[in-house]
């Protein structure tokens, strides 16, 4: 009886057998993609978080260097204006050293002026 029942309607029945199968399928299909995004979602998630975090260390480390860039401008400034003293007191003493001279022995300081720059004194 149900195998004369199959042989009669085989046709419906395959068709039957066809779209369980193609339901089963498209379920298993289906349940495997939504994991596959959820996993695709965390591992997003995970890269994002790493990015973010990779993007506050530089941050940190250009903030670090930008002190420390300004520490080492301030200490060539400070650097520079103590050569700056240096040199204006130096320059204070030797200016007093030749107007003693050019008073007490014009001569030598003509002398000298011929030797460094080499050109003649003329009156």
């Amino acid at each position: 009886m149900i195998l004369e029942y199959a042989l009669k309607n085989w046709k419906e029945l395959l068709l039957v057998a066809l779209f369980a199968f193609l339901y089963i399928k498209s379920t298993v299909d289906m349940s495997t993609l939504q994991r596959l995004q959820e996993e695709r979602s965390i591992a997003y998630e995970e890269s994002l978080k790493e990015m973010k975090d990779n993007y506050e260390n530089r941050i940190q480390e250009r903030e670090k260097d930008f002190k420390e860039y300004k520490d080492n401008v301030a200490a060539i400034v400070a650097d520079f204006e103590k050569e700056i003293q240096r040199l204006n007191s130096t320059r204070i003493v030797r200016v007093k050293e030749y107007e003693n001279i050019l008073k007490e022995k014009p001569e030598t300081l003509i002398n000298e002026m011929e030797e460094k720059f080499g050109f003649k004194y003329v009156e």
